[in-house]
């Protein structure tokens, strides 16, 4: 993933399949994309926004308290 483009065309199909799965999840899902959309629209560099989210699932992803 490389584009804005790119990060959202991913997102929607994992979020779908998330909420899915996980319903009670759906709200959570809608306020983080408009969070890293504000990101996208705001910092002319894409590819901090791609870190910054890549470096959000890794931490999120690693603990079992957040």
């Amino acid at each position: 993933i490389t584009t804005s483009g790119h990060w959202f065309a991913s997102w929607h199909l994992a979020a779908d399949a998330t909420c899915h799965v996980f319903p009670h999840r759906r709200q959570e899902l809608l306020r983080y994309h408009s969070y890293i959309s504000n990101l996208f629209n705001s910092i002319r560099d894409p590819g901090l926004v791609i870190a910054f989210n890549h470096a959000v699932r890794s931490l999120i992803s690693s603990r079992r308290d957040i």
